[in-house]
């Protein structure tokens, strides 16, 4: 969208979206006020005719700005020709509500027609958690085209595309839209572009139920109504609203592009024309994706550079291929940078009335720190009896030949007993080095000697399930499967994984995997993310989920368990393992750390091999080490790196293990490079 100078009061925006003979030359009446400005005069112009006082059925398209923080910003109203938007001053309740009842009555919940917009579902929450008004008739634009032959990525010029489709007379300006689309900040400091890029969105959401045969094509959605919501199910609209929010703020939080680190990039060999690069990424953090929109510098034997759109066409392993629309590469250019900008994609969740939400989401003070479980309703079909038992019985001993029988101190016996108990749910707080992988493996063999099945070991970073995995095979209990993801595994991390290989499923296998493969196998182990593979029904078909033990789970977002909790009906009990502090450090360090950090709460072992008597930490000042910026996010220091390197040739010679840890990702390809040239360092 252009943005003219403001010199009115109401301003014209031209339209620069979409190329079509319907939309040529048209200009959207952009009209901005504060919400304490708003009147039943300023918004009826969207629920009723001028001049007739008839209700209008026409489709309005809606759209939201956030601030830095993740905060409604602003909210914009459109129809074929006018938009208004809405700038929030944080008004108190009483106020607010006054403004607020206007607002729906006349824009969020007409008597009749429909809202549209993108992620109207997020959208829907966002204004009940923030403004507490609800919605009527608002159609998601992007669950629309879930057909095959469309893209299914969610992404709006997606759908704006298979909207429009093939239209010989239209030709979508791609650039453009992205922008609007990449970034949802509202901008206080850049208002002008801010406000351009919220009617586009306001706008365009308007008019693709009115295109050709969009009435037909809209009509097959399901409509979100959260004003029909009352008593349970607004309760869990609420824990809906506060989950989306938090998730919101935290993705706020995240840059908005990626610089890609990268130790090649040339003309792609398959590319006769040069429209495509072929890039070998070098961080695992900054990797490539399928689908990425990238803006790819090129540097001219002038020294000249210049920037091209592109986007990532495939990714296989390190390597991927950008395309571009015109031809790039040439003999005398070289890729200085790769950059990425798009955000995460959004993801869809439904929610359902069930005990899982109401019980920890809904009530979760009552479970805090190992309270009475009692007041938790849970279905009488999940037990025996009506309710679970209220006795934790002793796990009776294994045998003594299994090394899962080892003795257990008196806290983790208790943790143990209640994880074998039939309580829906199990806290178990303990720092590192306390033995909560070997509670994991020893309640694994305990329960299925009991006749206990359907045990998923889950996790949220990939080491911490190769860690289980690993403990498992040391208690010589075999019968299980890792899932692993395939981009995860090839090429950046498979030597993680060389004791347990034979164990191991990649993602790319799910879908024509044999039941003989899968055949022995009563316990599954992967990712919490892994849970929303599409083909995860193979292995629950085998292991049905009735017990999640999540490690690290203090490390785990409370809406990212939405998805067990809504995703499998079979779930029947839930262990949360993980502690936020530390306990393997040697007491000097640690007691340093808990009086400056944790105001004297963290506790070290007393029985830690290292004591004072030994130096465990040693500070080096590297006086002349200049920190330079390498990326927008990373950092390199030449002399800090050749001092590692240094130390790590004399731990060798001592014959002492080692490990080298940097904060940035820039540092560390550094110091791997650099270590890789001296002879005689087994660096890898």
């Amino acid at each position: 969208m252009t943005t003219p100078t403001p010199k009115r009061k109401h301003l014209e925006i031209i339209q620069v979206l979409i190329s079509h003979p319907n939309y040529y030359g048209i200009r959207i009446r952009q009209h901005v006020v504060d919400e304490t400005c708003i009147t039943e005069r300023m918004l009826d112009i969207f629920s009723t005719e001028r001049g007739t006082g008839a209700e209008r059925a026409d489709p309005l398209g809606i759209s939201v700005g956030y601030t830095k923080e993740g905060r409604l910003a602003a909210l914009a109203v459109a129809d074929k020709e006018r938009c208004c938007i809405i700038e929030f001053a944080s008004l108190p309740p009483p106020n607010r509500q006054q403004k607020m009842e206007i607002l729906q009555k006349h824009v969020l919940c007409r008597s009749i027609g429909e809202l549209y917009a993108f992620d109207a579902a997020k959208l829907a929450m966002v204004l009940w958690s923030e403004l507490g008004v609800k919605v009527t008739r608002a159609i998601d634009i992007q669950s629309v085209f879930t057909d095959t032959d469309f893209p299914s990525d969610r992404k709006p010029l997606s759908a704006i595309q298979a909207c429009f489709g093939d239209s010989d007379n239209c030709k979508l300006n791609e650039k453009n839209i992205d922008q609007i689309f990449n970034d949802l900040t509202y901008n206080f400091e850049e208002i002008s572009q801010m406000r351009t890029d919220i009617l586009g969105r306001a706008w365009i959401s308007c008019i693709l139920p009115s295109h050709e045969n969009g009435i037909s094509t809209f009509s097959t959605a399901k409509p979100i109504n959260t004003s029909e919501l009352s008593g349970q199910l607004l309760d869990t609209l609420n824990v809906l609203a506060r989950v989306s929010e938090d998730s919101r703020r935290v993705s706020h939080l995240m840059p908005t592009e990626t610089d890609h680190q990268f130790s090649d990039a040339r003309a792609s060999a398959a590319s006769i024309d040069g429209t495509s690069i072929d890039a070998h990424a070098s961080a695992y953090k900054t990797r490539f994706h399928k689908s990425q929109n990238v803006i790819t510098t090129f540097q001219l034997e002038s020294g000249e550079q210049i920037q091209r759109r592109g986007q990532i066409s495939s990714v296989d392993g390190k390597s991927a291929t950008v395309n571009f629309d015109t031809s790039v590469m040439s003999d005398n250019k070289n890729v200085i940078s790769i950059i990425s900008t798009d955000r995460d994609l959004p993801t869809s969740a439904e929610g359902k009335h069930n005990p899982w939400i109401c019980n920890i989401l809904l009530y979760h003070d009552t479970i805090d720190n190992g309270a009475d479980q009692s007041s938790l309703e849970w279905p009488g079909s999940w037990f025996p009896s009506s309710q679970p038992d209220t006795q934790i019985s002793t796990a009776r001993p294994l045998s003594d030949c299994n090394p899962a029988s080892h003795h257990l101190n008196e806290s983790q016996q208790q943790a143990l007993d209640h994880m074998l108990s039939s309580y829906p749910i199990t806290l178990i707080q303990g720092p590192p080095g306390t033995g909560k992988t070997s509670v994991i493996a020893t309640f694994v063999h305990h329960a299925l000697a009991e006749g206990k099945s359907g045990i998923w070991l889950i996790a949220q970073s990939n080491v911490a399930v190769k860690n289980i995995a690993e403990k498992l095979l040391q208690t010589n209990f075999t019968d299980w499967k890792l899932l692993v993801s395939e981009d995860f595994h090839n090429d950046w991390h498979d030597n993680l994984y060389t004791k347990i290989q034979q164990h191991i499923i990649l993602s790319t296998q799910f879908w024509r995997l044999s039941a003989k493969k899968l055949h022995g196998s009563r316990v599954f182990l992967c990712t919490l993310s892994m849970l929303s593979n599409p083909h995860i029904s193979r292995f629950t078909e085998v292991v049905a989920l009735r017990c999640a033990v999540v490690d690290e789970a203090s490390q785990i977002k409370i809406a990212d368990y939405l998805n067990i909790f809504i995703g499998f009906s079979s779930l029947r009990k839930i262990c949360f393992i993980g502690d936020d502090k530390q306990y393997r450090m040697p007491p000097q360090l640690g007691d340093f750390i808990s009086q400056a950090v944790y105001n004297n709460e963290l506790k070290s072992n007393p029985l830690h091999p290292i004591q004072n008597d030994i130096i465990a930490c040693h500070f080096v000042d590297v006086i002349d080490g200049q920190e330079r910026r390498s990326t927008s996010q990373s950092f390199t220091n030449d002399a800090e790196a050749a001092v590692a390197i240094q130390l790590a040739h004399y731990l060798q010679e001592q014959q002492m293990s080692y490990k080298i840890i940097t904060p940035y990702d820039s540092q560390r390809n550094k110091i791997q490079k650099d270590m890789s040239k001296v002879d005689g360092l087994d660096w890898k």
